[in-house]
């Protein structure tokens, strides 16, 4: 990752380049020190929150003309110069290729309302402005978060009623049928691809969650839910992996919090629009994500697959026993049957 270079906004000064060099050296150092005594990946996945947010990536996607479309709106009024001028070169190359299927993009007094009217409801977030780095915390102790705020009023009742008008079911559906109910439509998932039935849908839950941004951003990229997050920057909190607990491993350990100071100390006088592409990306993010059943059950078997970071993997752990609450064990057991909770 380190090699692959970071992003450098017309207006950096130098406090912008030390602080990310800074970061980049120390990754390397401790990389170093861990690749002597763990297999490469292990490494990595501990040492990426040393990484800052303007490190560099790959990224692809694809979608419909609509969607393509209200993303670059989203882009030129993100309030960052990076977005806008991926956002013009990405007009600039879709109008050329296919213009007819960007009819917004065409016409230059429409586009540019969207884009006040988007960048008016960026400009109403309130930016949060760090003083100081207080706090130190290892792997899940008090560190990472997860608070279901809000779930449908009566979870099992409202499933069972979509099921029930799926299937064309018109007697009453007592207490005693929901599981069975529940059960029956649930059956015969052979793997976790295998997604569950629509009635799934109508029934939602909504968590509050804090933690790394690097993990964040692992969430965030397979579009879970409807997803909203703070401004990101050098919050009270960063983790320090539980790896470098060990004491076999306290030079790392110690360079390993020293850099996140060290990050800090360079950027604390930048303007925000700078200051957060430096913040390393094990500095904690909150932000609330919303799901159908249906939905968050297919994150939950995805992301607590044993292959998977240990981060997110205790995230979607959490939310699955949040399930257990409304589902009851023996339930949530059946309907979400792939989840991995070692």
């Amino acid at each position: 990752m380190a090699e692959a270079g970071y992003h450098k906004p017309a207006d950096a000064n130098s406090d912008y380049i030390n602080s990310i060099e800074s970061s980049f050296k120390n990754y390397k150092y401790v990389n170093a020190l861990l690749l002597e005594k763990y297999p490469k990946n292990e490494v990595l996945d501990v040492t990426r929150g040393l990484l800052p947010v303007a490190t560099h990536t790959n990224v692809g996607f694809h979608g419909s003309a609509q969607a393509i479309q209200d993303l670059i709106i989203r882009l030129d009024s993100c309030g960052l110069q990076e977005g806008k001028e991926a956002a013009q070169k990405l007009r600039f190359v879709l109008l050329d290729v296919a213009p007819e299927l960007f009819p917004l993009l065409k016409k230059e007094e429409r586009y540019n309302k969207w884009v006040e009217y988007k960048n008016n409801l960026v400009q109403n977030k309130t930016i949060y402005n760090s003083t100081s780095i207080m706090n130190v915390y290892p792997f899940c102790d008090n560190f990472i978060r997860v608070e279901e705020i809000s779930k449908s009023n009566n979870v099992l009742e409202d499933l069972a009623s979509a099921i029930a008008f799926e299937r064309n079911i018109y007697s009453p559906i007592t207490n005693e049928s929901i599981d069975s109910l529940i059960l029956d439509y649930s059956k015969g998932r052979l793997n976790r691809r295998h997604k569950l039935g629509r009635a799934f849908e109508f029934v939602d839950f909504t968590f509050k969650i804090s933690c790394d941004y690097a993990t964040f951003r692992d969430l965030q990229r397979h579009r879970i839910g409807t997803i909203e997050w703070k401004p990101f920057d050098y919050s009270s909190v960063f983790e320090v992996p539980k790896l470098l607990w060990n004491t076999e491993n306290i030079e790392a350990y110690k360079i390993y919090k020293n850099s996140m100071k060290q990050a800090f100390s360079f950027a604390e006088k930048l303007p925000w629009n700078l200051r957060q592409y430096t913040v390393p990306m094990g500095f904690s993010i909150e932000f609330r994500v919303k799901f159908n059943l249906r939905e968050l059950a297919h994150v939950i078997e995805l992301r607590t697959q044993p292959q998977g970071h240990a981060n997110y993997r205790y995230i979607a752990q959490q939310m699955y026993r949040a399930v257990e609450k409304s589902l009851s064990k023996e339930l949530t057991k059946h309907v979400i049957k792939f989840a991995n909770l070692g």
